[in-house]
């Protein structure tokens, strides 16, 4: 791949501004190149990018903190493909398609509003003019059984292929279907832990097509697991030292529970939020805004992910 080229968004633009016959040259004047050049795998875009331009199925295995959720769609939308993304939750399909949007508007500016959206059930804001889409597996299984699945010059992602369910297990054994059947078709499975090598040879067949693996470091933090008794008393002491503190715990009941727990320290200055699939969208996003003080999470494992940390 020449690595000099001119950024992809910027092409991307101008063919589809062509098709509408709406004005080329202020598409032309929006040249950026997307993606964070902060975080670990911004280093291998090239090398991600040249890997699906040959290869019909490959495997990243990034660990936690490196981006892949949020970079590689950008990295191919870039490189003009349109891409599907999956999420094993509804919460995270929503919430990585508005943190890859804001992050592609403050580049590229709000003429590329439309460039990101997301489906999920009953619920959605998908637009004609989308290149990268975010599901959640189980509505993506669907479309693709029905035949409403990615096409030419399209990329399926699979994210977080580590949390197996039956919907991901269907998916990675229909993307093989399709590898075989389809030479237009690719998929990128990703993950931060799984049988990477173990996973190329199944979509390879044993070696008789390409499935590149691409490994990416993560950006590590000190982390101290608490279990027991002891979380609430450490997650008050924590938030009386002014750290943000991101508590699990197995259901609602419980977050109503421990939340209770860390309201009777009468806490000055703290944020308690609660975070689980039931909740209204804009419950959820209080999550996300800043506050003066400390704020400290409580949530189910719907925050197993590094856009939540």
């Amino acid at each position: 791949m020449n690595k000099n080229k001119a950024p992809r968004i910027n092409q991307l633009e101008r063919r589809h501004d062509e098709e509408l016959g709406t004005n080329v040259e202020h598409a032309r004047s929006h040249e950026v190149r997307l993606g964070n050049p902060e975080l670990p795998i911004y280093e291998y875009r090239d090398k991600i990018v040249d890997a699906v331009d040959r290869a019909q199925a490959t495997v990243i295995t990034a660990e936690t903190g490196a981006g892949k959720s949020t970079q590689v769609p950008q990295f191919l939308a870039e490189e003009g493909y349109k891409v599907v993304v999956t999420q094993p939750r509804r919460i995270a399909a929503r919430g990585v398609s508005e943190r890859v949007g804001e992050e592609i508007t403050e580049k590229a500016g709000d003429e590329f509003k439309n460039f990101v959206g997301y489906k999920i059930s009953g619920e959605g804001n998908t637009h004609r003019d989308n290149r990268i889409v975010f599901a959640t597996d189980g509505l993506q299984l669907v479309r693709e059984l029905s035949g409403d699945g990615v096409g030419e010059k399209q990329v399926l992602v699979l994210d977080e292929v580590h949390e197996w369910n039956t919907n991901m297990e269907v998916l990675v054994a229909w993307a093989k279907k399709r590898v075989e059947e389809d030479e237009n078709f690719k998929v990128v499975t990703m993950s931060a832990t799984m049988e990477a090598e173990r996973l190329s040879n199944y979509f390879s067949d044993g070696g008789k097509r390409e499935a590149p693996v691409i490994e990416v470091p993560g950006r590590t933090f000190e982390v101290t697991k608490r279990e027991g008794g002891e979380v609430v008393s450490e997650t008050v002491q924590f938030a009386r030292e002014g750290k943000n503190t991101l508590v699990f715990v197995p259901g609602k009941a419980e977050i109503d529970s421990v939340m209770s727990k860390i309201d009777e320290a009468r806490l000055s200055g703290v944020r308690v939020l609660p975070l689980h699939g039931q909740m209204e969208k804009s419950q959820q996003d209080l999550i996300h805004k800043k506050y003066d003080g400390t704020k400290v999470i409580v949530a189910t494992n719907v925050a197993q992910t590094s856009y939540y940390n």
